[in-house]
């Protein structure tokens, strides 16, 4: 992820300045279990219950994916009966 360095500060910004409205609003791409912690405003980590400890990500979602650029692919699974 050497990748998000260079863009990491505006990243932080523009999610502080927008969670609250991403929250309310509930838009279909916005699932805050895939934004990382490091980019999550302070107070949302607090309100998250997520201070101590780093939070598990489900999934291998890319950034793109996280802040709406791409959608992400469904995969289809199936189970063994």
């Amino acid at each position: 992820m050497s990748y998000k360095v260079a863009i990491k500060e505006e990243v932080k910004e523009w999610v502080a300045n927008n969670i609250d409205r991403w929250k309310v609003d509930k838009p279909d791409w916005f699932n805050i279990e895939l934004i990382p912690d490091e980019f999550l405003p302070q107070a949302v980590l607090e309100a998250e219950g997520r201070t101590n400890r780093k939070r598990r990500r489900s999934s291998g979602a890319s950034l793109r994916e996280i802040v709406g650029l791409e959608e992400r692919k469904k995969e289809n699974k199936i189970y063994p009966q």
